[in-house]
């Protein structure tokens, strides 16, 4: 039976914690949350597969595998936040350690795993969800190696100004003082608390940065680069493949994001 990854309806569907251990021939319908590239850094980066994080219609997370042998076949069809139905799949236990999700299992793809873009529209899925622990459940697993964590920090703030008649909506603003490492390679506990989020300018960022009065304050710049001043003196000789800044050799250009060498670099 080949694996598929054309677009096909298919209106029934089971959730994550139906699932029972070995070849699993029923479909589910869940969203891919992100996918990466897994790699064995003791083995010269050598690919492993693609470890994917999926939700279901129920909130439930789950983590599943392709093999390096099978990412050339799925990798087309895979795009982050994008709702799929799976179906003849082999679930296995969970990993022991770097575990990126609290389910028992865990999805491994075969050669017979079907990957189809669901046309289904009468779903809810959210597009991510969070678990939160407190810092004494965080003291228990430290140096254990079991799970992963894309943040740590403290809620300090919980805006519930969105809140109707004091029933929580769906979406919340949680505020968080995060622990950052400093310059000097030491960890060091970022000593303000977010209390407002607020948009400014440019111009009011130059007032604020005149004022004498000293304040410790985080800022998020987002802008677009709308042109580039060769004239000023602003430029670097960028990699042909990535664009990313070239570092030199006796022979040659050598990118070190990529490690492509070039003959010739572009001004950027």
């Amino acid at each position: 039976m080949a694996a598929s990854c054309a677009s096909s309806p298919i209106k029934s569907h089971t959730s994550f914690d139906d699932l029972q251990k070995g070849f699993n021939g029923k479909n589910v319908l869940a969203r891919i949350i992100h996918y990466w590239e897994a790699r064995n850094a003791k083995k010269g980066g050598l690919l492993m597969g693609f470890e994917l994080l999926l939700i279901d219609e129920k909130e439930n997370v789950i983590q599943a595998f392709i093999p390096a042998n099978r990412v050339g076949y799925y990798q087309p069809n895979l795009k982050a936040d994008t709702v799929y139905n799976i179906n003849n799949f082999l679930v296995i236990d969970n990993k022991t350690s770097y575990r990126l999700s609290a389910h028992k299992f865990l999805i491994q793809f075969t050669p017979k795993t079907v990957l189809d873009k669901s046309d289904q529209h009468d779903h809810i899925i959210e597009r991510q969800t969070f678990r939160i622990r407190s810092y004494d459940e965080l003291k228990k697993i430290v140096d254990k190696n079991e799970d992963l964590y894309d943040i740590i920090g403290k809620v300090v703030l919980i805006d519930n100004e969105k809140n109707f008649n004091g029933v929580a909506k769906n979406k919340v603003e949680v505020h968080l003082q995060l622990k950052e490492l400093g310059e000097s390679g030491n960890n060091s506990i970022i000593t303000s608390e977010i209390t407002k989020l607020e948009t400014v300018t440019i111009s009011e960022l130059y007032q604020f940065l005149k004022n004498e009065t000293p304040q410790i304050v985080g800022f998020y710049c987002i802008a677009t680069v709308v042109d580039i001043l060769l004239q000023y003196g602003w430029k670097y000789i960028a990699c042909t493949k990535c664009n990313c800044k070239l570092g030199r050799t006796d022979t040659a250009l050598v990118c070190k994001t990529c490690n492509y060498e070039n003959t010739v670099g572009l001004i950027r």
